[in-house]
């Protein structure tokens, strides 16, 4: 029996993203852990509403390796290529961004500095609202 993979989905499993980040702690002298894990409070009205999870959600069609690779090939062949898991990383990326309005990128001293994008307070809100209004939810097109 084949089990599901991000690219043969079953049609009865639902495939799904998760990340944990975890950060230094600001002031580990206040507490016995040097360490931050993200964790988000799930909505009540949903399932599980309530309780704690990390950051993810279900891979979606334009999550998967084709759609990356035919259109963002630059992007995919620096970036994807060599990684088997390509389609659950840009999962990650999308959802944590839609959950909870971080955006993980490259460092931003590799950038070329014409292309820096540094947001903070309402610039982050607006900067998702762009995203989920004007590219309805199109990850790649957003990149």
């Amino acid at each position: 029996m084949a089990f599901p993979t991000a690219q043969y989905p079953s049609k009865f499993i639902s495939l799904s993203a998760s990340v944990i980040l975890v950060r230094p702690f600001d002031n580990p002298k206040s507490s016995f852990l040097d360490y931050q894990i993200l964790m988000l409070k799930r909505n009540p009205n949903l399932s599980f509403g309530g309780y704690f999870a990390f950051p993810g959600g279900m891979i979606e069609k334009q999550d998967y390796v084709h759609k990356w690779e035919s259109k963002m090939p630059l992007y995919y062949r620096s970036e994807g290529k060599h990684l088997p898991d390509f389609t659950k990383r840009m999962t990650v990326v999308r959802e944590l961004f839609e959950e909870t309005n971080l955006l993980l990128s490259r460092e931003q001293s590799t950038i070329n500095p014409k292309q820096r994008l540094m947001v903070g307070g309402n610039e982050k809100t607006e900067l998702r609202d762009k995203y989920l209004q004007k590219y309805s939810s199109d990850f790649i097109k957003f990149c």
